[in-house]
């Protein structure tokens, strides 16, 4: 049995600059996550490649099986997505102040 259902995509800019910029945004933003976490707890990226050029590989989990997420209901994920949120403004503020 499959713990979810997932569909992927990959997107390419063909080469260009503006693209490849994007790209690296990307890269520096999930750096900056990294090192709010401890070593090692986010998964592993790197951006992607088609045909030689970058590329950005996106996939999406539309459904979960339910023994995947036992014991744990919607307050208790919503609560702590709220939580990381203002953690993370909160660090923001702080850094431009």
């Amino acid at each position: 049995m499959r713990p979810h259902i997932r569909q992927a995509v990959t997107i390419t800019g063909l080469g260009m600059d503006y693209f490849n910029n994007i790209i690296q945004k990307i890269e520096e933003v999930y750096v900056m996550f990294s090192n709010m976490f401890p070593p090692n707890s986010m998964i592993f990226w790197q951006p992607g490649t088609y045909q030689d050029v970058m590329a950005l590989d996106v996939h999406a989990r539309y459904f979960t099986h339910k023994a995947t997420v036992k014991g744990m209901n919607i307050n208790d994920m919503y609560h702590d997505f709220n939580n990381f949120l203002y953690l993370y403004c909160q660090r923001r503020i702080n850094q431009t102040i």
